[in-house]
């Protein structure tokens, strides 16, 4: 069985940095459900970024609890984006061509700065 490492930081600014480490697979999404959901619970209107940075394989289940946490956030007038991903997870991201549904971007301040500016989808 895997294991995931999920480290969680709360910014000046108000937006959370999630960053887990390891694999994302069918043995550690519930670990990264589990702390988006208590995130959204206790933070209305959070904006979120997930640090993909330490993370070396996310399987189909860790791409769905991604998106459909993106949208329970928004329901709730926050938002998720992810960050850090390596070439090889940027390669199955773009292959899936979610990124209308699931926004990417280089760095975390990147991805802050597009939720400020409201350029993600």
């Amino acid at each position: 069985m895997g294991r995931i490492l999920i480290n969680s930081d709360h910014r000046p600014d108000g937006s959370w940095v999630i960053a887990p480490t390891g694999k994302v697979d069918v043995f550690t999404y519930g670990d990264l459900k589990k702390c988006l959901d208590e995130l959204a619970g206790a933070n209305p209107a959070v904006m979120a970024v997930v640090d993909l940075h330490g993370v070396d394989y996310v399987g189909s289940s860790g791409w769905s609890v991604l998106l459909s946490r993106r949208s329970s956030f928004r329901r709730q007038g926050g938002d998720l984006s992810i960050c850090g991903m390596s070439d090889k997870l940027k390669r199955v991201y773009d292959t899936m061509k979610i990124d209308d549904m699931l926004p990417a971007s280089a760095s975390v301040d990147d991805a802050i700065k597009q939720f400020r500016s409201g350029q993600q989808a």
